[in-house]
């Protein structure tokens, strides 16, 4: 039986490199990808806001902000060539990935919408890791 294709994906040690450098990520596995979206900035925030009351430009909110978001895909780490990929490559088979749970939790925890210690629950298949680390008891 031959083994399915299985795109590459980044280390632990990429992933708390990608971290350090955007201080807010979140990793979305989906099907045999791995996506990594940075915090967006209040500027895009904002963007984003303003899209969901316009029926003309609500659909294509989420979508837009995961374009202007993607930092990594599967073991791609540099950005443009990421978005490169994930627009021209991955959406054209996914075409509603943007509108999915796992998309929309990731997007609403990097936003803001998910207290800090509330991270680690936010389904399977999606991790955020925030800016701050968790505290440590204190012995």
């Amino acid at each position: 039986m031959a083994e399915a294709n299985v795109a590459p994906k980044l280390s632990e040690e990429q992933l708390n490199e990608l971290q350090t450098k955007h201080k807010k990520i979140a990793v979305v596995e989906w099907n045999d990808h791995l996506l990594v979206f940075r915090r967006p900035t209040r500027d895009e925030c904002h963007a984003y806001r303003v899209k969901l009351e316009h029926p003309d430009t609500k659909a294509d909110a989420n979508e837009q902000l995961c374009q202007a978001t993607i930092c990594a895909f599967n073991s791609d780490m540099n950005a443009n060539t990421a978005r490169t990929s994930f627009t021209e490559n991955f959406l054209p088979e996914q075409p509603m990935f943007a509108s999915t749970m796992k998309v929309k939790i990731a997007l609403g925890a990097l936003m803001g919408f998910v207290e800090e210690e509330d991270l680690a629950d936010l389904g399977k298949g999606v991790s955020v890791r925030p800016s701050r680390p968790k505290p440590t008891p204190q012995d």
